[in-house]
């Protein structure tokens, strides 16, 4: 078990705790962890890399009936307490305006751990192989006749999430993918 991974039960295990205390009948956090990676090339270069990474997340809480939800971008024990009072602050206001209360259906207690299969982790792909691999696609494109302007890409990303709730509910996900292109006019 990698340290996110024990950090972010750990994190999940306080939440739960915490909605718990407070009363509710039921609640979860849900983490996230985002990565991206987009490599571009246009008429035999290089047009751009762009890496992007988001983190957060999210708490939801159902009280006397109520949803209530927040959130952070912010994954840490400081945050986390205040994340989950708001989001039972939000529920019991929305208690004291409700016509129907919310009643959730029986469901079984959920423990998984769901990972993409793969060969090869794109993102320890050496970015060099990858601009190579688009200049060469490009190339091959301009080889043919009539062909004038090119265009390549590849993309990849990476989502770690991690789910837990006052049911007991336990679910993991790594999930990758990947997506390759190109064009010629």
């Amino acid at each position: 078990m990698s340290k996110t991974e024990t950090d972010w039960r750990e994190l999940a295990d306080l939440a739960v705790r915490r909605i718990r205390g407070a009363g509710a009948e039921y609640g979860d956090i849900r983490l996230l962890e985002s990565v991206s990676e987009i490599v571009r090339g246009q008429d035999r270069r290089i047009a751009g890399v762009q890496d992007s990474q988001d983190s957060g997340f999210g708490v939801r809480v159902l009280y006397r009936g109520a949803w209530g939800f927040a959130a952070s971008s912010v994954i840490s024990p400081e945050e986390l307490p205040s994340v989950v009072d708001l989001a039972l602050e939000i529920a019991k206001g929305s208690a004291s305006l409700m016509r129907e209360p919310v009643l959730l259906a029986p469901e079984p207690v959920q423990t998984d751990s769901v990972v993409t299969p793969f060969r090869v982790d794109p993102f320890a792909v050496p970015l060099e192989e990858k601009t190579s691999l688009l200049l060469e696609t490009m190339e091959l494109l301009h080889r043919q006749s009539g062909i004038e302007r090119s265009s390549a890409r590849l993309w990849a990303r990476r989502d770690r999430k991690f789910f837990a709730s006052t049911e007991e509910a336990r679910i993991q996900f790594d999930l990758l993918a990947v997506h390759g292109e190109c064009e010629a006019t």
